[in-house]
């Protein structure tokens, strides 16, 4: 009986040494698991960000460039009536010119 009893024994050992390696290997293998996983989320994430990002800036830039043609098209119609303005003054003048002169001669 006790050759019995030595043998078990020493396959029950063995079955535990290799049940001890096994939690050792999942012990080690599984946080690279956790890591590529949490990876891979961040990495899906960080693209989503900045694809909104991009998006944003995509209507900011539109926006700005309204605002700059909008901008220019008003300091265009202030510069279009300055120089009506100040082609109607050069009349005027010209006119007043005209009437001194012929004063002058009188």
């Amino acid at each position: 009986m006790e050759p019995l009893q030595n043998i078990l024994s020493i396959v029950l050992s063995g079955i535990s040494a290799i049940g001890v390696l096994f939690v050792v290997y999942h012990h080690f293998r599984n946080p690279d698991i956790r890591a590529d996983k949490k990876l891979g989320i961040n990495e899906a994430t960080c693209d989503l960000k900045h694809k909104h990002i991009e998006e944003k800036f995509g209507v900011i830039s539109e926006d700005l460039h309204d605002i700059k043609k909008n901008h220019l098209n008003h300091i265009e119609k202030d510069i279009s009536g300055i120089n009506e303005k100040m082609a109607g003054l050069s009349g005027q003048l010209n006119t007043m010119i005209e009437l001194f002169k012929e004063q002058s001669k009188k």
